[in-house]
């Protein structure tokens, strides 16, 4: 995405996603640190089952993956890789029908998951591989235990 009105400057006032947290960005402000721009976009609904059992609902940023949200969870994944699908600990169970409506695994992720005590075939996500959409409003998770 370009977010530059012109070359070198800004947009006024936007969101810049620096991996956990928004920093707001006034317009005369030039920096060379390497961000992404997360234009407003619409929140959706998610279920989740925390690691330790409790039922929560709380609200994800359509756009970014599931696991944006459930690692700011205080029982929520602790995903140590960022998102980079190299160690499994945003590892969760969605429920059905969401799971097949989900698209495939790729490769890695399922190098990942079959290594694992507690995977499960149908149910076994690594949640930096979803993307979350406005179709997905009410997804139904649990956090899979650490391993």
């Amino acid at each position: 995405v370009n977010c530059f009105n012109n070359v070198g400057s800004l947009p006024s006032c936007r969101r810049w996603h620096f991996n956990r947290f928004y920093v707001l960005i006034p317009s005369v402000f030039l920096f060379s640190i390497c961000a992404r721009w997360v234009p407003d976009k619409d929140m959706t609904t998610i279920y989740v089952t925390d690691s330790e059992g409790e039922e929560l609902e709380v609200e994800g940023q359509v756009g970014l993956p599931i696991m944006e949200t459930l690692r700011d969870l205080d029982n929520g994944v602790l995903a140590l890789c960022g998102g980079m699908c190299s160690c499994a600990t945003c590892h969760c169970y969605i429920e059905e029908p969401w799971a097949s409506s989900l698209l495939p695994r790729e490769e890695d992720e399922i190098e990942l998951l079959e290594d694992l005590e507690s995977f499960r075939e149908d149910q076994s996500r690594l949640t930096c591989q979803i993307d979350l959409t406005e179709d997905m409003d009410g997804i139904r998770l649990e956090i899979a235990p650490e391993e």
